[in-house]
């Protein structure tokens, strides 16, 4: 009897010992998923998430103009002006890369990388793959091995994939310059920013004005560089010096975006502001700027976490609910009630995008190896 006793209670031992353990699991589990969103940065997630809404609104809007039709010229007008601002995003996106990376303590070595080396060369891959593979069927064209592969060697896909041609790029830059952008003083950084903002903006932009080939003989002629550079700069200098810079920052977007508004209404499509203009390259840094000043150190919120971890996804994902919406169900927002339904078709499709990046990244393949 006394063992039977001593057995039951061993026994609601051991399941109370369960029970405490799966409690203290879930406790761990708990802090390390606040660990996780505290060691976000707010101001990182925000920038990602307004580029990423900034990215599907552009494609949206120009994929929907150029699918034909007419539209008075101010209605073309205000599409180029919102197309011009929205682009502002693809430096923000680098700025935050570079302070991701560079201003922070993780692991910037090539083994480091190779997880997100890997990443995007399996989304380039895949993806391209499927979206070359759906564009030779809908165009009833037959399918060749060697067309696919010159389609992925030439970024000739049916979606809009370049940005991961260059975050590639970007991605194997960040083991070379990791260590002077951690260890270098300010002195020297403002060296190194001076010499790539010469040779990828100044140099280019005098060479156009005064109308000879500007040669690209250097190997330091990459906007792309600079802003990651620039980045991990910003993100990792401190605050209180930082917020210097609030108000001028502040009217720095102020007079980018007029110039960009006003030059685009009155020159149209002769001007194009690239990520190489001073225009929008002061306007990320800008915006890069205030947004850190605004937030300052405080962790992302759990949905800015969960919205930001997916802008990549959402980037690759969103050009098929764009083609669903203007090719499969003949649906252009521009010619019903514009002032509502784009905002609203745009809102769609990044929600769409999100949700379905969020279902896919609960495959623990697709989140360790894809998005």
């Amino acid at each position: 009897m006394r063992t039977n006793n001593l057995v039951k209670r061993q026994g609601e031992f051991a399941l109370c010992g369960h029970c405490s353990g799966e409690k203290e699991s879930r406790r761990s589990l708990q802090k390390k998923r606040t660990c996780v969103e505290q060691g976000r940065k707010r101001y990182l997630d925000l920038l990602k998430i307004w580029g990423s809404l900034c990215i599907v609104a552009l494609h949206t809007l120009s994929s929907t103009l150029n699918a034909g039709g007419y539209f008075p010229d101010f209605h073309v007008q205000v599409v180029l002006v919102l197309h011009q601002l929205f682009y502002t995003s693809v430096p923000v996106f680098l700025l935050c890369t570079g302070a991701g990376f560079l201003a922070s303590d993780r692991d910037n070595s090539f083994a480091g990388m190779k997880r997100n080396i890997i990443k995007v060369l399996s989304c380039i891959l895949l993806f391209g793959s499927l979206f070359w593979g759906t564009e030779q069927l809908v165009m009833g064209n037959s399918l060749c091995f060697r067309e696919l592969v010159l389609a992925l060697l030439g970024d000739a896909t049916w979606s809009h994939m370049w940005y991961l041609y260059r975050l590639l790029g970007v991605y194997l830059w960040i083991p070379l310059i990791s260590g002077f952008v951690r260890r270098a003083s300010s002195k020297d950084h403002m060296i190194a920013g001076g010499v790539l903002l010469f040779f990828s903006v100044v140099y280019p932009l005098i060479a156009g004005y005064i109308g000879f080939y500007a040669a690209e003989i250097m190997p330091v002629s990459s906007v792309w560089l600079f802003y990651v550079i620039a980045g991990g700069i910003l993100g990792k200098m401190p605050l209180e010096t930082l917020r210097k810079f609030q108000w001028p920052a502040l009217l720095g977007i102020i007079v980018t975006g007029s110039v960009i508004v006003w030059t685009t209404v009155h020159r149209g499509t002769e001007c194009v502001f690239t990520e190489a203009d001073p225009v929008t390259l002061l306007m990320a840094v800008c915006l890069f700027v205030e947004a850190r000043c605004l937030c300052g150190e405080r962790a992302s919120l759990p949905w800015q976490a969960v919205l930001s971890a997916n802008a990549l996804g959402c980037y690759v994902i969103h050009p098929v609910f764009i083609h669903i919406c203007v090719k499969g169900l003949h649906f252009n927002p521009q010619y019903h009630m514009p002032l509502l339904t784009i905002p609203l078709t745009v809102l769609v499709i990044f929600g769409l995008s999100m949700v379905t990046v969020w279902f896919l990244r609960r495959i623990t393949f697709v989140r360790k190896y894809l998005l």
